[in-house]
């Protein structure tokens, strides 16, 4: 069996990023962040790994679902971002 290659001679990317993920997640919360068509939900990182999940709904509300218990300073942040995020998104 010959191995894969691209034109550049590396392994295809799909290959090569099994092994490093920029987004690091419990195998707990891969179900919760990944559908089973495979979708990836919207997230929020917190220090590298994944921490909520997060969306916006038709009214222009922003809504978060934590995934892990946050700490005071972790949640102030998280909201100041994601209120930019929403006029960032609503008013685009």
């Amino acid at each position: 069996m010959t191995e894969r290659r691209t034109w550049s001679g590396l392994p295809p990317p799909t290959e090569s990023l099994k092994s490093v993920s920029p987004v690091k997640t419990a195998s707990s919360l891969t179900t919760k962040v990944i559908r089973k068509n495979g979708d990836v939900l919207p997230t929020v990182l917190v220090d590298g790994f994944v921490a909520e999940t997060w969306g916006i709904d038709n009214k222009g509300v922003l809504e978060i679902q934590a995934l892990r218990r946050l700490t005071r300073l972790e949640r102030t942040e998280i909201n100041e971002e994601g209120e930019r995020l929403r006029d960032f998104v609503t008013t685009g």
